[in-house]
């Protein structure tokens, strides 16, 4: 398609989806949005097929909706035939993809001025490791932006160590979450508990009257092996949460009841300076692997952990290699391969996966990988809000992830991403062919998913956030002593 503003329609009047493909249009754009619909009738009379198509309409409120025109020719080149099989649902996710993209883009325009509250004070942040996963990673780019834009500083006290620990030294002292039980920082005005996962340290702490907020990143199935009853408990006992989505707020507020404390719900944050890079597309480094330049390149990221959906994404390439896509396809898993490395690796010898598959092992980073994929799967059980997803979503990167695992389908759901039924591995290769055989409605999924990570995910965005958050949280809480 020469121009994403335009979808261009090869229908007949008599088409049985026509009608819905119109409701849909309706509902989706208005007379306002620069947007247009051209039906092309091959060989018709534009005056009588317009006739026609407005006759089948009938009854739809066609004078808000943005223009339709009917040709006998088309205009530009054809993105889709409404009668072919997949016509109807590529037209239908075009037009919600595109609804969205503008959406956002609105939204986006909407948050240019940020009114950043006077916040000083030290704060305590707690986090269960430095690994280079989700929620650390967000934890270092909150407080890369937190340390240049407000006057707070930090103490960072670790459960286990990692790589990132150099880099949040370089923010304020770092030390053993362990040794909070007896040395507790001086002057301390704040804790912010990155994780619920902190029970042991923040049962320490609240013990002395310090007001805590907490991020949560968690799923459910990953606070239910935390341990339930502890979390609700250490939860109701906080000042304030920060929830990474609206689909986490509602499983805390079912897990917790009406004592739950306030709820701020805002996406986490892609580090600064990789946001930059990311959203103006590089430079990135050379990639581990020589990929076939005409491949479509599968990819996801991050631990081979259960829940991440490692075995759903080996019998996706299963799935691809009985039934191939129109284009060749290459799946990429990036990340640490434990704890299921080796398990994936025996389905991989088993399963009868024939197209190439790589686990090029974990990055310092990933940008350049994230870059050469052409479609971003999230084959999760749970995952409340992946980083990965916001990422690849700068870069213009669909996504396809099953529904009912989180924030994933949340993120999907007004037409930034494809969510297919829950561990359903076929309809999940399905959605992989129909972005290869409409590398149109690939784009334009990409377009709305970067939109609403511009609206939402900045640094600017969700930093001003959580400075409000401990702002507020400082002001209501008496000082007590330390």
């Amino acid at each position: 398609m020469s121009d994403v503003s335009r979808l261009v329609l090869t229908v007949d009047p008599s088409s049985r989806g026509l009608r819905a493909l119109l409701e849909v249009w309706c509902a989706s754009f208005a007379a306002t949005d620069p947007v247009e619909l051209h039906l092309i009738v091959p060989g018709c009379d534009p005056y009588a097929a317009g006739a026609e198509i407005v006759a089948v309409a009938a009854g739809l409120d066609l004078a808000s909706a943005a223009p339709i025109d009917v040709h006998p020719e088309p205009p530009v080149a054809v993105a889709v035939c409404l009668d072919d099989p997949d016509g109807l649902e590529v037209a239908g996710r075009w037009m919600a993809a595109h609804a969205a993209r503008l959406e956002f883009e609105r939204r986006a325009a909407a948050n240019t001025m940020w009114t950043l509250p006077d916040v000083a004070g030290h704060v305590l942040v707690i986090s269960h490791e430095a690994t280079r996963s989700g929620a650390p990673l967000v934890l270092l780019g909150l407080l890369r932006w937190l340390a240049e834009h407000t006057s707070l500083r930090f103490t960072i006290a670790f459960g286990r160590g990692g790589p990132l620990v150099d880099e949040f030294a370089a923010l304020g002292p770092v030390m053993d979450a362990a040794d909070l039980g007896t040395t507790v920082p001086h002057g301390v005005d704040l804790i912010w508990s990155n994780t619920v996962t902190n029970l042991r340290a923040l049962n320490l702490l609240q013990r002395r009257g310090l007001p805590v907020v907490v991020h949560v990143h968690e799923s459910e199935y990953a606070i239910a092996r935390t341990g339930q009853e502890a979390v609700v408990t250490s939860l109701l006992d906080s000042h304030h949460i920060v929830a990474c989505s609206t689909t986490a707020a509602r499983m805390l507020q079912r897990l917790c009841g009406p004592a739950l404390p306030p709820v701020t719900v805002t996406a986490p944050l892609v580090e600064p300076t990789r946001y930059d890079r990311l959203r103006s597309g590089g430079p990135f480094g050379a990639l581990p692997w020589a990929p076939n330049p005409d491949a479509i390149v599968v990819g996801s990221l991050g631990s081979m952990a259960w829940h991440k959906g490692p075995d759903a994404f080996v019998r996706v390439a299963a799935e691809l290699s009985r039934r191939p896509a129109t284009r060749p396809v290459e799946f990429v898993w990036l990340g640490n391969p434990a704890p299921f490395g080796l398990e994936i690796a025996h389905d991989l010898e088993r399963i009868g996966v024939t197209v190439p598959f790589r686990v090029p092992g974990e990055m310092a980073d990933p940008s350049a990988v994230i870059d050469r994929f052409d479609v971003l799967l999230i084959p999760s059980r749970e995952d409340t809000w992946p980083l990965v997803m916001l990422e690849a979503a700068l870069l213009a990167k669909p996504m396809i992830c099953f529904e009912r695992t989180g924030g994933a389908p949340e993120f999907a759901a007004p037409g930034c991403g494809i969510a297919v039924p829950y561990l359903d591995t076929a309809a999940m290769a399905d959605a992989i062919r129909l972005l290869a055989a409409h590398p149109e409605l690939a784009r334009a999924i990409g377009a709305a998913a970067k939109a609403r990570v511009l609206a939402e995910s900045t640094p600017d965005v969700v930093g001003a956030i959580c400075a409000q958050v401990i702002a507020e949280v400082l002001s209501a809480v008496p000082a007590s002593p330390r």
